[in-house]
């Protein structure tokens, strides 16, 4: 008898709590309102996320400090009890809050909902799990989604391609789970409860909440930058309707002391494009193909049809950001022209280009780009020096 009196002691002692704990949900817990409608996510064109805002109402202070958890394993609202679930929740908190008075509580989730709701998630969404760090008294209660006044709510700001637009995500599931009733489900239950009703029993409950996420595209994180080489037939530096792209010219992408990155090539419309480009400082550099001379940068006040290259074919800096698109990067090549005093040797596809019989892109060169002034050379052929006859 002796050897089993500490245990009856211990049991007698932990009466008095394990009674005031029979009342841990007692009336006000029973609290039903018509159960909350979800209201879906009426965004078919969504883009990426750029917030996402968890809305808690807590009915009164409790002084505590409530942890929010990752739920790592699915549950259901109407079965689920302390037992089943067996505490699958990341123990790592993903954020934390006061409950210091009644009013709505406002957690900023975005990072964590915009890699959960991402396309190319490997990580399952089962939920949110609200906790304390420690044992403390008393419970922290917040209205459930069955409460038709203060449901709680995820609210989210995503891209679209009318801009930023504003959603509202309901609970699909939310319940509380207690150790003192470890076998037992409150799915229908409001409100919800965290904590401790009684110091020193041991006996939790906790919070589980979880929603229905859209699945979105993931925020692009690199930039790209094009756009065009154009033959520019008049020499003015400006695009005009009827001037042809220029295939074949290779575009250098250099970092902004001029090292250069990666190579691209002019399509048959000239197009050319860097992708994946991390956020930093970038310039570009045609190769200008002999002959060819570029057009003057800078003209006409209009970005998107003006030359940015230099003499030598290089751009100015310019920045990049993670999403950007530069499509405005462009570079007009014009044929060379002889001038008064220009002693420089040319090369064959010069004398053929401006006796007209060179052909560019499959067609033999417009009679009037070729020269009035033919430059013949002086000398043997091949001299070093032309003259304008």
């Amino acid at each position: 008898m002796q050897r089993h009196l500490p245990h009856i002691l211990l049991a007698l002692a932990l009466l008095p709590a394990l009674a005031g704990c029979q009342f841990l949900f007692g009336p006000d817990s029973t609290e039903s309102a018509p159960q909350a409608v979800a209201i879906p996510l009426t965004l078919p064109d969504a883009g990426p996320l750029r917030s996402a805002v968890l809305h808690l109402h807590a009915r009164g202070a409790s002084g505590q400090t409530v942890y929010v958890h990752r739920v790592t394993a699915p549950w259901d609202e109407l079965t689920v009890t302390w037992n089943n679930f067996g505490q699958a929740f990341d123990p790592a908190p993903l954020d934390s809050f006061p409950v210091q008075g009644a009013g709505w509580i406002v957690l900023d989730l975005t990072a964590e909902i915009a890699r959960w709701a991402a396309v190319d998630n490997e990580e399952p969404f089962h939920g949110l799990l609200l906790r304390y760090g420690q044992m403390a008294t008393p419970r922290s209660i917040i209205d459930s989604r069955e409460d038709a006044a203060n449901p709680p709510r995820l609210e989210l700001l995503v891209e679209t391609a009318n801009g930023l637009e504003a959603d509202t995500l309901a609970l699909r599931a939310d319940t509380f789970i207690w150790q003192g009733s470890s076998n037992a489900n409150y799915g229908d239950r409001n409100p919800l409860y965290t904590g401790w009703a009684q110091p020193q029993t041991y006996i939790e409950t906790q919070t589980l909440l979880t929603f229905d996420l859209p699945v979105l595209p993931v925020a692009p994180t690199t930039g790209s930058v094009g756009d065009r080489v154009w033959l520019d037939e008049n020499a003015d530096g400006i695009q005009d309707a009827t001037e042809l792209g220029f295939a074949g010219v290779q575009v250098e992408l250099q970092d902004a002391d001029g090292i250069m990155l990666a190579l691209a090539v002019s399509d048959s419309v000239g197009g050319y494009r860097f992708a994946d480009l991390e956020p930093g400082d970038y310039r570009l550099q045609a190769r200008v193909p002999d002959g060819y001379a570029m057009s003057p940068a800078a003209q006409g006040g209009n970005g998107a049809t003006d030359s940015d290259g230099d003499a030598a074919g290089v751009s100015a800096v310019f920045s990049v950001a993670a999403g950007d698109s530069l499509s405005d990067l462009d570079f007009g090549l014009h044929p060379e022209t002889p001038s008064d005093n220009d002693w420089t040797p040319r090369s064959v596809r010069y004398w053929l280009r401006h006796a007209g019989l060179s052909h560019h892109h499959g067609n033999v060169t417009d009679p009037d780009l070729v020269t009035p002034l033919l430059p013949l050379w002086v000398g043997a052929p091949g001299g070093e020096h032309s003259v304008h006859v």
